[in-house]
């Protein structure tokens, strides 16, 4: 593993994270032999079977540049979690973003650092904070209508046209651990980070942080390509960035001819 160091203070790190889950259902059947009014089951009763990791930074111009991207599955949930624990304190100056993390992978990746006896890197403590400004970015929140009205990662993509859910479903994960289809299974947390990296730079191009949101998703979709060439949505990938560079392409000429 490599360690990233910004060396512009002006610059920011991006750490995509998710994680895929596996029910303990034999732990919450205990569980409901105790309580009267037992609740549904939750994220205590949830082990982490898939990680992934993708990592960017905008420069102080607006720059984008494309860093790393990481998956791993399997049945260790000490292991999966311990690495990506590691790969985040390498990226001391990463800001954590997540769709829907602070309801989900945030309380699940805490039971599972006290479950194996881990320290959580610093941009995980509860509302840990670098400079006031908050080390992980909920995308969920950034996006609600009103208190409780919260959309899909799939809704916000396909209303902005972009690759979502190209991998297995969630329902899968079960049967894919069972059967060693670990490839298979850590691209279903790929394909939400991609999903979310790619939402997160349209976040940033409205708020003028980022010069070209396209450009960005363009890069974001080739490297992933490049890293995973042989997975089935490779070539779905491809089509979308080439729309994508035909669409900026158009918007150039556009640009250029009004100003003619």
């Amino acid at each position: 593993m490599t360690t990233y160091n910004n060396d512009n203070r002006y610059s920011q790190t991006y750490a995509v994270i998710d994680v895929e889950t596996l029910n303990l259902n034999q732990l919450y059947e205990s569980y409901k032999r105790l309580d009267p009014e037992p609740a549904e089951l939750r994220w205590p009763f949830k082990s982490v079977c898939a990680t992934a990791l993708l990592v960017f930074t905008v420069d102080g111009d607006g720059l984008f540049e494309f860093v790393d991207l990481h998956a791993a599955a399997g049945d260790d949930e000490g292991a999966l979690v311990r690495d990506l624990f590691d790969r985040l304190r390498m990226l001391p100056d990463a800001k954590v973003v997540t769709w829907g993390g602070l309801n989900a992978d945030m309380p699940v990746l805490r039971v599972a650092a006290m479950r194996h006896h881990l320290r959580l890197p610093p941009q995980l403590v509860n509302d840990a904070r670098r400079f006031r400004e908050r080390c992980h970015l909920d995308l969920v929140a950034e996006y609600k209508a009103g208190a409780r009205n919260f959309v899909h990662l799939s809704e916000l993509a396909t209303a902005l046209r972009l690759p979502v859910k190209f991998a297995d479903r969630a329902s899968h994960v079960p049967k894919l651990l069972a059967e060693g289809k670990l490839d298979r299974l850590m691209d279903i947390a790929l394909a939400d980070v991609v999903s979310t990296a790619l939402i997160l730079q349209a976040h940033l191009e409205i708020h003028s942080e980022l010069t070209s949101a396209a450009a960005a998703q363009i890069i974001t979709l080739r490297e992933v390509v490049r890293r995973r060439p042989q997975t089935r949505y490779a070539d779905y990938l491809s089509r979308v960035e080439r729309r994508l560079a035909a669409e900026a392409m158009a918007d150039a000429e556009a640009f250029i001819a009004s100003a003619a």
